[in-house]
């Protein structure tokens, strides 16, 4: 389903912030959370001066496949069904662009489960990106019953090397 559009005339509900570290791992990261030799070279890597010039044709060089699975609980306060579509709403320098994740018809006071998986291949690392519900209307209470975002893990290395 992975449809994008530039979003300036939609006006998405935004849900929830996508925290930066489930969307662009930091390089270098220590597995072992307790290992203190780990964690030291983790925030002198993060303390240390980048040339910003450098920085940035590194990534535009590379570019950033973002590849997550969503999942969602949701209820829409409302007397008649209706039907609504979970987005993911990514801020870039040149604009919004919005990935459709599901589309579901809304009962009225129902809990309803939006999921999927979407990919984002970029030149550019994002500014922010949201999860947002289209197709609420202005006054309408919307409940989020839970709420799950998770990096996918690529396994076609292993899958390929057994067949």
């Amino acid at each position: 389903m992975n449809t994008s559009q530039s979003t300036p005339n939609l006006k998405p509900y935004m849900l929830h912030e996508v925290p930066r570290a489930i969307y662009l791992p930091v390089a270098g990261q220590g597995k072992s959370k307790t290992d203190r030799v780990e964690r030291a070279s983790f925030i002198k890597l993060l303390r240390r001066k980048v040339d910003g010039e450098k920085a940035a044709q590194t990534v535009s060089e590379q570019g950033v496949n973002i590849r997550l699975s969503v999942a969602a609980w949701l209820r829409i306060a409302s007397q008649q069904e209706q039907r609504s579509a979970l987005i993911l709403v990514v801020r870039q320098e040149e604009g919004n662009t919005g990935i459709a994740i599901d589309k579901q018809l809304c009962r009225p006071n129902q809990s309803t489960m939006f999921s999927g998986e979407v990919e984002l291949n970029t030149r550019r690392p994002p500014l922010s990106v949201h999860l947002a519900l289209l197709g609420v209307r202005s006054g309408q209470a919307v409940y989020v019953d839970e709420l799950f975002v998770q990096p996918v893990q690529m396994q076609a290395n292993s899958t390929a090397q057994r067949a």
